[in-house]
């Protein structure tokens, strides 16, 4: 009964956990299309907020320059009648005529000017032009009680006001500049202004643009307003409204709205909405992308996590703060003592210092903090691989990188078989040269011995017993005869054997030296060594054998001093040269020493046998001649080449060679100089030939 439970139990999450899954992979889309939305909606509000003020600034900066040009012809005509009633007041006896003149300057060019009248005690006196005004001629302004407050003011304040909108006694509206001049008659100048030439002379129309503009007046403070110009539905449609005040009562309100109203919509919808679709369309295509990457993602780190945990060598990772970040199970199974120490986070210095104070490291033994000073800068700055001896015995080979973000890479591998092998081989040639030398001295003890016996037997006319037989032997003809013949063979026979007694030690030699070199035992006696003085004796010392094989044999040098050990530098360099004369059978062997920035460089060249090219790099290792018939020909150990690169090691030199096989080889010795800034000019002698 308790099954079919179970299988329901795991049926039912696993069924949530699909459905859960699947509605998580759309979570990112969903998202998506809902930044995307309030993304154009934020552009679309963006959109119309900008043209709307572009909109209102366009509009109000009509609206304001119609203002000034408004307060600018006003001042204009406040003017011309401060300085008409100026002169009226200077000349108050004048005629009609003169009125007339002078209200006919100021009229002039002025086309919003409908007329200009002179008033004494509230009567009209004078009225310019006189024929379509003639019936404001006479007006008492007592009897217009529309005017008469705004004419006591002027009067009582002899300030230049404008009024208005006025309704003309001649027909029409418009708007009154007064002046009161200084006089118990109370002259008042008024220059009357037709509204619609005014307005149209501040550049007011009908529509302007795609917009409408109206206008209208506040008169005498009251709360009411009348529209003067334009349409009423302009102070509906929220318009742009700037005041011109005219004295403190009067106020003209120009407005302007546009015509289909203000924009409540982004002229740019459509643009916006393709752009959106767009982005939208990059947008889910970009988390379909990401999607699969991140899934390809999770998969490889699957992957790699497990071949990691695979590998047979050891993992880890250390994050930029030298934290570790990941390690597989190989890794603590190297590292048994201090396997629990390797938790996500843990400091690899507390690593160390841990398994130090648990014996992890056999090394550190007696020196721990010098050792862990060691270990942290080599982890810090990872060069070449290190080898680390374990507590049971084992090696590992430890290879540590950094990654371009800075995390450390490490590597363990096991080297146990290895690190045997190479002791065994180390504990084999150790044998091997230990073998060497003793069998060598084991030689030359009795070969010394032989060749003194040798010397005896060359040389046995000196012998006391020789002696002794030549005078028993007397001047018999027969028997001296036989015995200068027997003693010529002897001779002959013991300079042969001397030979290869000889060539018998060198060999001998060569092998002690090699193993002296190999084991590295040799102790150089370091001192100044004026280098082209020992050329230049080497060279006297090989003229003859080289005159003897008919070669042509040469020595040029410069002054050159540098640091080593005589007796090695003389060896490696009669080594080369008999080398040259001996592989030579006709043509010439040249010595030249030069310098070469801080270097003193020899070259050995000679026209002998050459080396083949697949045979030139092997020339410097030991036992190395260029094929067997050489070595059969010209005998030798193939040591001497080994011997000279390894002398040169040890002097900071080194050794190259070119060759052209059948036409000879030139060695090129390299040694720095002890003193490159002197030894400019040749010594005397030099250069010169030991030839």
């Amino acid at each position: 009964m308790q099954r079919p439970g179970i299988a329901v139990e795991r049926d039912g999450p696993a069924g949530h956990t699909g459905l859960r899954g699947r509605l998580r992979s759309w979570v990112p889309y969903v998202l998506v299309i809902l930044l995307a939305l309030l993304t154009g909606s934020a552009l679309e509000r963006f959109s119309k907020n900008t043209a709307l003020k572009r909109q209102q600034e366009a509009n109000s900066d009509y609206v304001e320059d119609t203002i000034a040009r408004a307060q600018l012809r006003l001042s204009h005509y406040v003017d011309l009648t401060d300085s008409l009633l100026a002169y009226l007041s200077l000349n108050r006896a004048s005629e009609a005529a003169d009125f007339d003149a002078m209200a006919g300057v100021v009229t002039r060019g002025n086309s919003s000017i409908i007329n200009v009248a002179l008033a004494r005690d509230y009567v009209v006196t004078h009225v310019y032009p006189l024929e379509p005004n003639l019936s404001a001629l006479g007006l008492d302004y007592r009897t217009r009680p529309d005017q008469i407050a705004s004419i006591e003011k002027v009067l009582a304040d002899r300030e230049t006001t404008v009024v208005g909108p006025v309704r003309l006694v001649q027909g029409g509206t418009g708007l009154i500049v007064r002046a009161a001049g200084a006089g118990s008659d109370r002259m008042l100048l008024s220059v009357v202004l037709g509204l619609d030439p005014f307005l149209a002379e501040i550049g007011l129309g009908g529509t302007w643009g795609q917009s409408d503009v109206a206008v209208r007046a506040t008169i005498n403070g009251t709360d009411e307003s009348v529209t003067i110009f334009g349409s009423d539905q302009v102070w509906q449609a929220s318009p742009i409204v700037r005041s011109l005040r005219l004295n403190e009562t009067d106020v003209l309100d120009i407005g302007i709205a546009p015509v289909g109203g203000w924009i409540s919509r982004s002229p740019f919808l459509w643009q916006i909405g393709a752009l959106v679709f767009g982005l939208l369309t990059i947008a889910l295509y970009g988390v379909q992308f990401a999607t699969r990457l991140i899934r390809d993602r999770s998969e490889a780190r699957r992957q790699l996590v497990v071949a990691i945990n695979s590998s047979q060598d050891a993992f880890v990772i250390y994050d930029r703060e030298d934290r570790l970040t990941l390690c597989n199970e190989k890794y603590k199974l190297f590292y048994p003592e201090s396997a629990d120490l390797f938790v996500p986070g843990a400091r690899f210095e507390d690593i160390i210092r841990k398994g130090v104070a648990r014996g992890q490291y056999p090394a550190a033994a007696g020196r721990e903090e010098e050792w862990i000073r060691e270990r942290l800068a080599a982890h810090a700055n990872p060069a070449e691989p290190i080898e680390q001896e374990m507590p049971d015995g084992r090696w590992l080979r430890v290879t540590e990188s950094k990654t371009p973000d800075g995390y450390t890479v490490g590597f363990r591998v096991d080297i146990t078989e290895l690190k045997t092998a190479i002791l065994r081989a180390e504990a084999a040639s150790r044998a091997r040269t230990d073998f060497l030398n003793n069998i060598s001295h084991e030689f030359r003890t009795p070969l010394t011995i032989v060749l003194g016996y040798i010397a005896f037997l060359k040389n046995v006319r000196v012998l006391p017993r020789f002696r002794d037989l030549s005078d028993a032997v007397g001047e018999a003809q027969p028997a001296r005869e036989k015995l200068d013949a027997f003693t010529e063979d002897i001779i002959t026979q013991a300079g042969k054997t001397d030979r290869s007694g000889r060539q018998l030690m060198a060999l001998i030699n060569s092998v002690l030296d090699w193993s002296t070199i190999s084991g590295g035992h040799v102790e150089l006696v370091l001192s100044d060594i004026d280098l082209d003085a020992l050329l230049r004796g080497l060279c006297e010392e090989f003229h003859d054998a080289a005159r003897t094989k008919g070669l042509a044999f040469g020595y040029e040098g410069t002054p050159c001093h540098v640091e080593g050990d005589e007796v090695r530098l003389r060896q490696v360099f009669m080594n080369l040269i008999s080398n040259a004369i001996k592989f030579t059978d006709k043509g010439y062997v040249n010595v030249t020493l030069e310098r070469s920035d801080r270097d003193a460089v020899v070259h050995v060249e000679d026209t002998g046998v050459g080396i083949p090219p697949d045979q030139r790099e092997t020339v410097f290792e030991r036992f190395a001649q260029v094929d067997m018939s050489s070595k059969r020909k010209y005998g030798g150990a193939g040591l001497g080449l080994a011997i000279c690169k390894g002398l040169l090691d040890l002097h900071r030199g080194n050794i190259s060679l070119q060759s052209t096989f059948g036409a000879g080889s030139r060695f090129t010795v390299r040694l720095p100089m002890t003193r490159p800034g002197k030894d400019a000019s040749p010594g005397p002698g030099s250069p010169g030939s030991a030839a």
